[in-house]
């Protein structure tokens, strides 16, 4: 019996380590263009992508994104001229992005309606780096792999397993995309 539940639970213990993926990283595909971002580790290359839905149009309100084999989903902006807030949709998971502060683009409040992270800025004014305001559910930063180069972006990854990759997700692209010097 005691055979059985060590099976099991290791088992279990398995399952859990497949279906996380470890991401360290996300950079533009094209040096000249912010519309294709490639999503990596450094064991496995490329573990997923970011793209703009409407590339020809430069429509930077609608994205898709995969991530694995599994996970795929969309990034969408709800109002065509509020940058405020963003929902992020994958497999029936809605994460919802809004400023903390209005016309503050530097402090997020990203959930689920079950869990809710802070993410700002390192430094007032710089989009250099980011990072968790509150450690509840892990530590997670994410900075310039260059300092000023939104092209690149390296990324520590120390989340309780409780957050999803999806809120992962909605993380790194409010980093991304509020960084690109087009904004």
């Amino acid at each position: 019996m005691c055979f059985l539940k060590n099976m099991l639970f290791g088992l279990f213990l398995f399952a859990n380590t497949l279906s996380a993926q470890v991401i360290e990283g996300i950079g533009t595909v094209w040096n000249d263009s912010y519309t294709e971002w490639e999503i990596f580790s450094e064991e496995e290359g490329v573990v997923g992508e970011v793209r703009m839905k409407w590339p020809t149009q430069l429509n930077y309100r609608e994205w898709d994104f995969t991530l694995g084999d599994e996970l795929r989903g969309t990034i969408k902006r709800p109002w065509e001229n509020d940058k405020s807030q963003w929902e992020i949709r994958s497999f029936g998971e809605i994460i919802t992005c809004r400023t903390a502060w209005q016309n503050d683009l530097t402090e997020w409040k990203i959930t689920d309606n079950d869990i809710t992270l802070h993410l700002r800025t390192r430094f007032t004014n710089n989009y250099n780096e980011w990072e968790l305001r509150n450690d509840n559910h892990g530590f997670f930063a994410i900075y310039t792999t260059w300092e000023n180069d939104a092209r690149e972006w390296t990324i520590i990854d120390e989340l309780d397993e409780d957050i999803s990759d999806t809120m992962k997700m909605a993380l790194i692209f409010m980093v991304v995309y509020h960084s690109l010097p087009l904004n």
